[in-house]
């Protein structure tokens, strides 16, 4: 599968393709815009991974760029993701988890509320007891 982008990085283009304000274009433009010679796309392989990205994504339009990556490509290893390039890794497109801290607010939260629940629950089980 030939793989282009002459004198142009991949920034650049994705930035063409609307990917601006953190708005990439999707994964068939990418594909395409990086794997074009003269406007069409070279090689059975490259045409087959090509209808196979669009049928993934007609298919199941709510999977993310990433997720659509290793539905057609597989498992992406740690430094480089397909159509990104060299330098973009597969944890740079997934989306973040909460931090730490977020994390332990929340926890805190809940042992508050279990807290609350269980004194309701004895008080109940006390009141049972009397009758």
């Amino acid at each position: 599968m030939p793989y282009r982008t002459g004198s142009k990085p991949l920034r650049q283009i994705i930035y063409k393709k609307r990917g601006k304000h953190g708005n990439p274009p999707s994964l068939a433009t990418i594909f395409f815009e990086t794997r074009t010679k003269g406007g069409q796309l070279e090689g059975d392989n490259t045409n087959k991974k090509y209808n196979e990205i669009l049928e993934a994504s007609q298919s199941q339009p709510e999977l993310s760029n990433i997720e659509l990556i290793e539905k057609c490509f597989g498992t992406q290893c740690r430094q480089h993701v397909v159509c990104y390039g060299v330098g973009v890794k597969p944890t740079d497109l997934k989306p973040s988890y909460s931090s730490r801290a977020e994390l332990n607010a929340k926890l805190c939260e809940t042992q508050k509320e279990n807290q609350s629940l269980r004194s309701r629950m004895d008080g109940m089980e006390a009141e049972l007891q009397k009758n």
